[in-house]
């Protein structure tokens, strides 16, 4: 009896790799076909059944109904004509098999819903007769690598929500939550870095920080209509303290998917999607809702580090970090250069009192040459005998006092209010 089959080297591949065997077939008889044709194929699939109800208008009634829905899609085909039309002696015939997979194919996949399979079948299209076949699974490990997510997910982002905390019309205070990820990618088998800030003015407790990463993978079907299932499940989970009220915390958190994690790849695919979403939620206790906020990330199996988008991402950070730790620095440098800084001189606990003689003169802030030193005397200690009651009248037509510092007269100090009130009580 005649036969066919396969027979590779492995089955296993990975995209890009170069499939060799060989196609083997065996003939009892001289044997004429068509074609000897060998063809590499990657095929999508998609099934599953629901209860429809529907209204029959012959018996009056609604009745239920099993609808089976299911999709099918063709993402790869490669065919190779290893002989034409011919006729072949009996005996064993040996071909080789040689297919260069391409580099943006999807991962083979099986869940209850569908599958994504490729195989290598070998056909010998005999005329007026049963072709000869034979076919082999093979199964394709596609990692998710960076040139397979969009670009905005190498990027960091922020994120924020606040609320104000309320009881019977009355405000108890406000919530705040702020959260920075240098990177919206996330590979599998390494940590990834999530900073949280909760600022907790109210008067109740944020009981605890959560912070997870969910994979959602969809399914479509085409036939006889579309229609959609879903599977979901968290693949990394961080839990936290709280913070108590009128309080305020920072988390620096990391967050890992296990390398046990499946995060399939369906590059090509129309009937399959796989999508993932960051969300953080801080619970808060009693009646009230939980301050939350989410943005899509990706789930890959490269570091994000090696993107020279990242990487480029990172030298702008770190060069704006640095700009603002040295921002003061420049001011004082450039805008103050020859002056006294204004934060460096002394702030006057009390007026001082008026000199022995003439005028007082305040000295100016932020001059680098302040005003000299008159002699002032301690405020808290005593007039003496002689000292004017007054400050001399000052002659505004005398131009000698041009250019120099102005002549203010200071209001009593509280120990001199006090002083005068005694000796008056004893007067009296």
């Amino acid at each position: 009896m005649s036969s066919v089959y396969v027979r590779l080297q492995k089955y296993e591949f990975s995209p890009g790799n170069i499939i060799s065997g060989e196609a083997i077939c065996y003939f009892k008889s001289p044997k004429e076909f068509r074609k000897i044709r060998i063809r590499l194929q990657g095929r999508e699939h998609t099934s599953w059944t629901k209860q429809e109800t529907y209204y029959d208008s012959s018996q009056k009634k609604h009745n239920s109904r099993t609808v089976h829905y299911s999709g099918d899609n063709t993402f790869l085909e490669q065919d190779d004509i290893v002989r034409d039309q011919d006729t072949l002696l009996s005996g064993e015939h040996v071909f080789p098999i040689s297919f260069q997979l391409p580099d943006d194919i999807p991962s083979s996949f099986q869940c209850r819903y569908g599958y994504i399979a490729y195989t290598i079948k070998l056909t010998v299209d005999i005329p007026f007769k049963f072709d000869l076949e034979d076919t082999k699974d093979i199964k394709i490990v596609a990692p998710v690598k960076l040139h397979d997510i969009a670009l905005k997910m190498i990027r960091g982002c922020e994120l924020e929500d606040e609320k104000t905390i309320c009881c019977w019309c009355c405000a108890g205070g406000n919530m705040e939550m702020q959260v920075s990820l240098p990177c919206k990618a996330f590979a599998v088998g390494y940590p990834g870095f999530v900073k949280v800030y909760i600022l907790n003015m109210s008067n109740v407790n944020v009981d605890d920080l959560t912070v997870n990463i969910g994979q959602v993978l969809r399914f479509k079907a085409t036939d006889p209509g579309s229609d959609y299932k879903y599977d979901s499940e968290k693949i990394a989970v961080s839990h936290n303290s709280g913070v108590g009220a009128h309080a305020d915390k920072t988390y620096n958190l990391e967050l890992k998917i296990p390398s046990s994690s499946v995060v399939p790849n369906f590059t090509r695919c129309q009937l399959f999607r796989c999508e993932h979403e960051l969300k953080v939620t801080a619970g808060i206790s009693g009646c009230h809702k939980n301050l939350e906020v989410s943005t899509d990330v990706a789930a890959c199996h490269e570091h994000p580090n090696m993107h020279p988008l990242h990487q480029e991402h990172q030298t702008q950070s770190n060069a704006m970090q640095n700009k603002k730790s040295s921002s003061w620095e420049t001011i004082g440098a450039e805008e103050y250069a020859g002056e006294a800084p204004l934060i460096s001189q002394p702030m006057p606990m009390s007026m001082p009192m008026c000199p022995e003689s003439g005028p007082m003169l305040m000295p100016m802030p932020g001059h680098a040459n302040p005003a000299p030193n008159f002699g002032f005397f301690n405020p808290s200690a005593p007039p003496p005998p002689n000292a004017p009651s007054a400050p001399p009248k000052i002659d505004f037509g005398d131009n000698s006092r041009i250019g120099q510092p102005s002549i203010i007269e200071p209001p009593p100090s509280y120990d001199e209010l006090a002083r005068q009130h005694v000796l008056q009580m004893r007067q009296n």
